[in-house]
């Protein structure tokens, strides 16, 4: 148990410096295009700064927590991306009060920007989607793109997996599948 929680604080770990090199490049590209822009950027990155703070000592946060940073970080790559990112969300009432690892819908968020929207030259759309089916909580996020994983996922993909796997055991799942130009990432988590 006391190496399965040394290794959980481990990924956490990982992802915050990972999403914060992402972060500080954009804003570093927006600041001489835009500086109130730019200005707003260095707040919402602040914002969602605190947040990777505050859950450092939390296993679990509720759906609602994890969406409220997940729509800041969106509002920040819209003021990088401008009319090119379009974000849609059908979240359920019902999916809000379920738990969830801190920071993994904001992982997925980020790699849909970086693997799928930055890489597109037209208008993209990512969708986010949560819902409880059968007891099971189903979150799937879709963004414009393709796999290019040469059989192994990335460093925040593979974080996602180990902590479902270390939180839940077999009651979780993530998988990502590719469909006529879109790539969709979708983790389900069972009730006990």
């Amino acid at each position: 148990n006391a190496a399965r929680v040394t290794e959980l604080e481990l990924l956490k770990t990982q992802l915050n410096p990972h999403f914060l090199f992402n972060e500080l490049n954009s804003i570093n590209a927006l600041v001489s295009i835009d500086q109130e822009k730019s200005k707003d950027a260095i707040v919402k990155l602040s914002e969602l700064l605190r947040f990777t703070l505050n859950y450092g000592n939390q296993l679990l946060i509720p759906l609602h927590d994890e969406m409220e940073e997940v729509k800041k970080y969106l509002v920040l790559e819209q003021i990088r991306f401008g009319t090119r990112l379009q974000v849609h969300f059908d979240i359920d009432d019902a999916a809000l009060s379920r738990l969830i690892p801190p920071a993994v819908i904001l992982t997925l968020a980020e790699n849909a920007i970086k693997h799928g929207v930055a890489r597109q030259s037209r208008d993209c759309i990512l969708e986010v989607h949560a819902q409880v089916n059968s007891n099971s909580l189903v979150i799937e996020m879709t963004n414009p793109g393709t796999l290019h994983m040469n059989g192994q996922a990335g460093l925040g993909l593979q974080n996602i997996k180990r902590r479902l796997y270390y939180l839940f055991g077999e009651r979780a799942s993530f998988r990502l599948s590719e469909d006529a130009g879109n790539v969709s990432a979708q983790i389900v988590i069972s009730e006990a």
